[in-house]
């Protein structure tokens, strides 16, 4: 009898500069290591890069074909502005515009094509951007929001420990599936780390949750023919100590899990005798 395999998980990855001995700055593919953690621990998945692809759009339906689930990762970076209508600030701010021109576009055809999706900060942006949405390019700028920004004078770790209260939409997806595993939607703590936030909401795109300021905190694509959801935090910290963040992943997982009994694809590794 052999065992149902793992579903296929792609990573979108950022490009980054590292410095190399002897050479100089290279451009590489990257990604953190916990969102590679998360897809093997928490939706018990296969990893597979997705990369920033730099003019090869024409590859977008590859991956897409072959996937059963996305996961969009946080950066450092920042959506550029010019894509979603917004003024160019004075000093742009730390830009990634070839993953923007990559990912923008994949989210359109990957949930054209039925794919779920689960973005994760900089990803619940991408999600909002690429359906027509805008941003607030500082969101402790406006009027009556808090600063949403990590703690710098804490180390690393606990800038991903709980910062502020996340507030439920009421009779929503994510308040159902909490109450459906016994966790109290009216007291959960999430971490805080993000400079940008949700201005104006996508096509199709609802709130499913919000800081105590009203910032857009959790969004869901409605009438999907799968799961597409966006949190602004960073879920890939402190997974099992979570049962919000188990929850989340689980979720995620069980519809992967449908994207790939629906592709009837057999990816299990049936070693060869020698």
């Amino acid at each position: 009898m052999t065992s149902q395999p793992r579903p296929l998980i792609l990573i979108s990855c950022s490009h980054s500069l590292f410095e190399v001995p002897g050479i100089g700055p290279l451009r590489h593919q990257a990604v953190f290591e916990r969102y590679v953690e998360a897809v093997v621990s928490a939706i018990q998945g296969t990893p597979l890069l997705f990369p920033v692809l730099r003019g090869r759009l024409d590859t977008i339906g590859d991956y897409v074909r072959l996937a059963d689930g996305v996961l969009l990762t946080g950066d450092s970076s920042n959506i550029a502005p010019e894509i979603y209508g917004g003024v160019l600030p004075e000093a742009p701010s730390n830009r990634d515009t070839d993953r923007d021109d990559t990912v923008i576009p994949f989210v359109q055809a990957a949930i054209a094509e039925g794919l779920p999706l689960l973005g994760i900060c900089r990803g619940l942006q991408e999600i909002n951007v690429a359906l027509g949405g805008s941003l607030h390019q500082c969101v402790h700028e406006v009027p009556g929001r808090h600063d949403h920004r990590a703690h710098r004078d804490r180390s690393f770790p606990d800038r991903y420990l709980p910062a502020h209260p996340l507030h439920i939409q009421p009779n929503s997806w994510l308040e159902d599936i909490l109450f459906t595993r016994g966790i109290d939607p009216s007291n959960l703590h999430i971490n805080s780390l993000h400079g940008q936030a949700i201005d104006q909401l996508g096509r199709s795109i609802v709130v499913e949750a919000t800081a105590d300021d009203g910032t857009v905190e959790a969004i869901r694509v409605k009438d999907t023919s799968a799961l597409v959801i966006g949190v602004q935090w960073h879920m890939e910290w402190y997974i099992q100590e979570t049962p919000l963040h188990t929850a989340i992943f689980e979720e995620f997982r069980q519809d992967c899990l449908k994207r790939q009994a629906s592709r009837n694809c057999d990816l299990s590794y049936k070693p060869r005798s020698i």
